[in-house]
């Protein structure tokens, strides 16, 4: 499984897929846990700059990868994959701009799946009621990362 997270300031997102690496290692039972393999590439001058690879006996359980521009995600990301978005972003003049519809023109176009796409938010309350993907405040990323196990653990058992 492929999950891709837009996020401006990527060490916060490389955060969560190594948080998401020890939840995979906890639920394991103790005799397959030696075999969960945590690998990363990093290019921070890059549009994708990291990429963690986490495997169960080189068995992809998933992959990682974050990304900071809205081309890169759309040139990317697959109706299948599993995507997590900052809507926020600073402009020019160092303001926060909501990029909630550049993000949707994405998702819409693509045909993907509203059960894995995800907007994580510092400013939730900037998103419109109806908005056509669910969300998570940044203070609850427990719930992000519960989203996140959810997708995978169908894949370990």
């Amino acid at each position: 499984m492929r999950i891709y997270h837009f996020e401006d300031e990527w060490p916060k997102g490389r955060s969560i897929a190594h948080r998401l690496h020890d939840r995979v290692f906890d639920w394991l039972p103790p005799s397959r846990q030696i075999d969960l393999d945590l690998s990363e590439e990093e290019h921070p001058t890059s549009d994708e700059p990291a990429k963690i690879c986490v495997t169960l006996k080189d068995i992809v359980v998933f992959e990682y990868v974050l990304v900071t521009t809205i081309a890169s995600l759309q040139s990317h990301v697959t109706k299948d994959d599993v995507v997590i978005v900052d809507i926020m972003r600073s402009n020019e003049t160092g303001h926060f701009v909501s990029i909630l519809d550049e993000v949707m023109m994405i998702f819409r176009r693509g045909e993907h799946k509203r059960e894995n796409w995800r907007y994580f938010s510092a400013y939730p309350e900037r998103v419109p009621e109806d908005c056509e993907i669910s969300g998570y405040a940044k203070k609850e990323n427990g719930k992000l990362l519960q989203f996140l196990f959810e997708k995978i653990e169908g894949q370990l058992k």
